[in-house]
């Protein structure tokens, strides 16, 4: 999902959140499998485990300015769900990172 931004504090705002949320993961055991940066976006993939998803990739990108004519933030997740358990923690995780990325709650 992506989130377009129209003020510096906005963007700073939801920048704050999205580096939070990765710090988080971060502590949770998640490791960084990838960092692509531009001169105004960066982007980072986690894997970890969450629950009873399998394979859980976390994308989260940040934008570093508002000089970009459309300037968004974005996350998304993808994971192999194997139950019902499993499709319900991908929905609440989903939620979690559409909040986290917007600064909405869903």
């Amino acid at each position: 999902m992506t989130y377009g931004v129209g003020t510096q504090a906005e963007l700073d705002q939801a920048n704050q959140r999205i580096n939070a949320f990765k710090q988080d993961l971060l502590r949770q055991g998640f490791r960084t499998v990838s960092i692509s940066s531009s001169d105004s976006k960066e982007e980072f993939i986690l894997e970890g485990q969450y629950g009873r998803l399998k394979d859980l990739r976390v994308t989260l990108r940040t934008n570093k300015s508002l000089e970009k004519d459309e300037p968004e933030v974005a996350g998304g997740i993808d994971a192999s769900i194997n139950d019902e358990q499993a499709d319900q923690e991908f929905e609440a995780l989903y939620k979690k990172v559409s909040t986290i990325v917007t600064g909405q709650p869903q």
